[in-house]
């Protein structure tokens, strides 16, 4: 079985979880792509996905080289990966493992993409759980296949369900009314994932700033927001807050090193 994921920490999971011998875990695709945030358009998708991931890596002034390279190469790893995925698809069968919204987003382009392999190849996905209970009672809430333990993965094999034709096919025409729509932002309302414009998770933000007082460090504020969804990143969160400056609403106090992320800085309201 061929596994499919979308981002390197749910990829080191299951990487993990091969090498300790877990039943079934095959070769480990990833599509760190951020589907869920900037324009999807199929017009030089590729060239806009790199630009894109550009724009979320918080890099120190000194490394923005370093942020360009990696949004070059996750693009580049993509484009390798899907090449490799659809000529083994057919004969290995897929798994594609979601968590997070920009994963969902993965699964319905990575849909279509199926849905045109020679031969078909079988699809099965497995979704993360809201939570897992625990023999001695506890329970654990994840909050992406990144945070699971190689010892829990056989349960989560367990949950792996086939995808029939007639769901892939809806997927894909899903990512296609989504591409069509083509908003800044792309998350799950009721369930469904849905079009949204950029500033939908401001809230989050101002709920935050609330246990902010007047002044406070910014990677303290992103955090926060953090805690309060499932999937956002420090580089779109950083950039909301960006929007909340230029509004006048917040203002920086302090001024990052050029060796330092850009939101290690004071703020104040």
């Amino acid at each position: 079985m061929l596994e499919v994921v979308f981002s390197q920490s749910a990829r080191g999971s299951l990487r993990v979880s091969r090498v300790s011998d877990v039943d079934s875990i095959g070769e480990v695709f990833c599509f760190e792509l951020a589907l869920d945030v900037g324009d999807i358009a199929p017009e030089r998708f590729w060239d806009k996905r790199e630009t894109v991931l550009r724009e979320l890596i918080a890099a120190p002034e000194n490394k923005r080289a370093w942020g360009e390279e990696h949004a070059a190469g996750c693009v580049a790893d993509a484009q390798d990966a899907l090449e490799r995925l659809l000529d083994l698809a057919g004969h290995d069968g897929v798994r594609i493992w979601t968590d997070a919204p920009a994963s969902i987003c993965g699964a319905c382009w990575l849909a279509g993409k199926l849905l045109d392999a020679q031969p078909k190849p079988e699809v099965y996905i497995v979704t993360l759980p809201d939570f897992t209970a625990r023999d001695n009672g506890n329970s654990v809430i994840m909050r992406g296949w990144g945070e699971a333990s190689p010892r829990n993965m056989p349960e989560f094999v367990k949950l792996t369900r086939r995808l029939p034709h007639s769901m892939l096919l809806a997927m894909s025409e899903h990512w296609k009314q989504l591409q069509a729509e083509n908003t800044q932002l792309r998350a799950m309302v009721n369930g469904r994932l849905t079009s949204l414009p950029e500033t939908f998770y401001d809230f989050l933000i101002e709920q935050a700033l609330k246990q902010m007082g007047t002044e406070f460090k910014a990677v303290e504020l992103i955090i926060n927001v953090m805690q309060r969804t499932n999937g956002l990143g420090d580089g779109f969160i950083w950039r909301r807050i960006q929007s909340f400056v230029s509004r006048g609403e917040l203002k920086p106090l302090t001024q990052a090193r050029a060796d330092e992320p850009p939101y290690r800085v004071v703020m104040g309201v």
